[in-house]
């Protein structure tokens, strides 16, 4: 089962990379972002900082809830 769990912590770990690439591609074409808070951290930290803070937090709210399971 713990090996499950961190194929499973490193697939969403590519897949938010994968996302973050995909979105600074489409932003950087002039699309708005739709996500209020990942828009928050754009307007506050640029594009790349904000999309990076957004995949961070995504990260690590998957990591504590992975730390947090009974």
């Amino acid at each position: 089962m713990q090996d499950a769990l961190v194929k499973l912590l490193v697939a969403n770990f590519l897949l938010q990379i994968l996302d973050g690439v995909a979105s600074y591609h489409i932003l950087s074409a002039g699309v708005p972002e739709v996500n209020p808070l990942v828009s928050y951290y754009i307007d506050n930290w640029g594009l790349l900082g904000g999309l990076f803070y957004g995949k961070f937090i995504g990260c690590a709210l998957v990591w504590l809830i992975f730390l947090l399971r009974k």
